[in-house]
């Protein structure tokens, strides 16, 4: 058993999905029986490939097949290591993925893998619910109208305000003909007094 456990899986080819372990040290992979890992498509020779472990993992080495091993599409013509994740190609119909395991317990999958069934969930507990309760009307608020003002009136009416208007005319009228009176009478005054004094 390798120090570290390793798989191919098949992600194109006759069978996707199809996983081999690789729990020896040296293994054969080809269309014959005879082989570890065997694969029958026509694109695969009786002795394929092998591959040999090392402390780094495993080693791929072309046992002089007729359609070639590629890694991640590059042609292998002297052995060559893989890393974890590398496509191993064989001709041009058939890859596999190359993997390290993490998990020693996990399950080995055969053939193409099914989805885990799902767990039936249950559905959280319903609030019970409440009922409502009645609410009593609400009475609408007693409108009260503002009372009614009176409207705006003048202290002093219009009637009291015309005999006031008339007499401040009538005092102003007068005060104007006094003093036209007095600007007359002072000048035929003067007049007079020049006229007599011969100065005229």
């Amino acid at each position: 058993m390798p120090s570290r456990p390793y798989r191919l899986t098949m992600r194109k080819g006759p069978m996707p999905g199809k996983v081999y372990d690789l729990a020896k040290s040296m293994l054969t992979l080809g269309r014959e029986v005879k082989n570890d890992i065997v694969i029958n498509d026509a694109e695969v020779s009786r002795l394929h490939l092998r591959l040999n472990e090392t402390e780094r993992g495993y080693q791929v080495e072309d046992q002089a097949s007729t359609n070639g091993t590629f890694i991640n599409g590059q042609r292998v013509n002297a052995p060559m290591l893989l890393r974890s994740g590398d496509i191993l190609g064989l001709g041009e119909t058939i890859e596999l993925v190359y993997a390290e395991v993490r998990d020693v317990n996990a399950t080995v999958m055969t053939g193409t893998s099914q989805p885990a069934p799902s767990m039936p969930v249950s559905e959280p507990p319903q609030p019970e619910p409440v009922m409502a309760q009645p609410v009593a009307p609400f009475p609408p608020p007693s409108y009260t109208p503002p009372p009614a003002t009176a409207p705006f009136t003048s202290s002093t009416a219009p009637e009291e305000k015309k005999p006031q208007q008339r007499w401040i005319w009538a005092v102003g009228i007068t005060c104007g003909c006094l003093t036209l009176l007095g600007c007359l009478g002072g000048a035929a005054v003067l007049f007079y007094f020049f006229a007599n004094s011969g100065r005229f």
